[in-house]
């Protein structure tokens, strides 16, 4: 938890007030702790033999300071400035400037979210099934009242198929149950991708957008093309929401030799505003405007169900690549 938090204690150093901020850095709410002694929740604040500088702040009825002060907290080690100065009614506000997150933190907060992440996950499944009964209804109701209109029936035909592969995954992942062996078969990349690029038309047309696919020989790989193709657009709707009008996106297949073995790759690049390394390196799913990432994180857990890996290279201000890599079958 980076920035300014503080407490209030009064002369006989008993917390009288307890903000959210550090209730969070020390798992401890304000109701446990008002009336408690402050070195009860958090270790005396002293360096170099001096004794409790907040006693010493209460004695002489004068601001203190202490620099780079480390101290235990609920997820590690925290390092502040922390300052202790006289104000009314004879208490006393006690401000710590954290200068760095801590790592522990990171993590902590990586994994809550994608715990919120899962208990919103199936309400949004169950919500997908009325609208796509409407669908399916409309659907059934135009190919019985219009059977001669061949390009309409046409049409209605792969609507129907689209909602028929939505409603079994919708259902497999309602029961939690992933069955590699009964819907997965040898594919290659290149045409999944191919049905992906007309998607990317309306786009290219409103936002003015420059978007390239270049296909090379891949090997096939053994996946339900379902799930991959969800996972290759999950990546290209990122890169559409990511990029400005008039911005670039690149969408390529190629072979890559690793130590494991031939791997198929499909690499997603943009030039939209980028994110930092340590969204990365903590492990945390970047955010796309208003959306929460789950995306991004439902791409990264197919594409290691099917034994393959994702990677992420981004620079703020300059854009960011995206690539799945699957093993060859």
């Amino acid at each position: 938890m980076k920035g300014r938090i503080g407490f209030t204690v009064d002369s006989d150093l008993r917390i009288v007030s307890w903000g959210q901020k550090i209730s969070e850095l020390t798992g401890k709410p304000a109701r446990s702790v008002k009336g408690h002694p402050y070195y009860e929740v958090l270790p005396r604040f002293s360096v170099n033999g001096i004794g409790d500088l907040i006693k010493k702040a209460v004695q002489e009825q004068k601001p203190i300071k202490i620099k780079d002060f480390t101290f235990r907290c609920l997820k590690g080690f925290q390092s502040a400035d922390i300052s202790v100065r006289p104000s009314k009614n004879n208490r006393f506000s006690v401000s710590l400037c954290i200068k760095h997150n801590c790592r522990y933190e990171e993590e902590f907060n990586s994994c809550k979210r994608l715990i919120d992440m899962g208990k919103h996950a199936s309400t949004l499944a169950h919500g997908v099934r009325t609208p796509l009964n409407a669908i399916k209804g409309a659907a059934v109701y135009l190919k019985n009242r219009y059977p001669e209109e061949k390009p309409l029936i046409e049409f209605i035909d792969i609507i129907e198929e689209e909602i028929h592969k939505l409603d079994n995954f919708v259902s497999r992942f309602l029961s939690g149950v992933l069955n590699p062996e009964a819907e997965t078969s040898d594919i290659d990349l290149n045409e999944v991708v191919k049905r992906i690029e007309p998607y990317s038309a309306i786009h290219r047309e409103t936002k003015k957008l420059k978007i390239d696919f270049v296909y090379n020989k891949i090997p096939l790989v053994r996946v339900d093309p379902f799930h991959i193709e969800q996972a290759i657009l999950n990546l290209l709707n990122n890169a559409l929401e990511a990029v400005k009008e008039g911005g670039k996106i690149k969408i390529e297949t190629y072979t890559a030799q690793l130590d494991e073995g031939k791997f198929a790759v499909v690499e997603i690049s943009d030039n939209g505003p980028g994110f930092s390394d340590n969204d990365i390196y903590y492990g945390r799913i970047p955010q796309k405007g208003k959306a929460h990432g789950f995306g991004l994180f439902l791409t990264r857990e197919i594409v290691q169900f099917y034994r393959g890996s994702m990677e992420i290279k981004s620079v703020q201000g300059k854009g960011t690549t995206v690539k799945i890599l699957l093993p060859e079958k």
